[in-house]
């Protein structure tokens, strides 16, 4: 009789660290499913409103690729810092891709810590600005004052 009795206790206490296990797995696993779906959502373009502006606020120089030491610019960027390098094609393709996207209204420049470029450079960014405009779209300059580098964006 009392080897009946645990035997009985002891089959109930595995069936239910059975039933545990299963709804360990099944948590964890829509936990997982929640989280894919959130990251797939918000993927392209999920979280953009109808209307809105881009802006492009470059913060250092003008350049065709970033230099420096590779772990002193991964070390910066952990860190939160900038590495005061603007690379042109980011600033281009980022105009071209706005001038296609009819939820981009108008662009915004912002050249505050903007801290020059070559003139092909320069040149470069202000097609791409005139293309921007050409698509029937508004660019808008805003500084609290304009060096020379500067002032040839901001006149685009």
């Amino acid at each position: 009789m009392i080897k009946k009795f645990f035997s009985g206790v002891w089959r109930l206490f595995s069936g239910l660290m059975r039933v545990l296990q299963v709804m360990v797995f099944f948590t964890f696993f829509l936990i997982f499913i929640l989280i894919f779906l959130d990251k797939s959502e918000s993927g392209a373009g999920g979280g953009m409103p109808d209307s809105a502006a881009l802006v492009i606020a470059p913060s250092g120089m003008l350049v065709e690729q970033i230099s420096g030491d590779t772990l002193d610019m991964a070390l910066l960027q952990i860190q939160g810092g900038a590495s005061g390098q603007v690379i042109v094609s980011e600033i281009v393709q980022s105009l071209q891709a706005a001038a296609q996207d009819d939820r981009i209204k108008l662009v915004v420049l912002q050249p505050n810590l903007f801290q020059g470029g070559g003139l092909s450079k320069l040149q470069e960014i202000g097609d791409a600005l005139d293309e921007f405009r050409a698509s029937g779209k508004s660019v808008i300059a805003m500084a609290n004052g304009y060096d020379q580098s500067q002032y040839y964006l901001a006149a685009h």
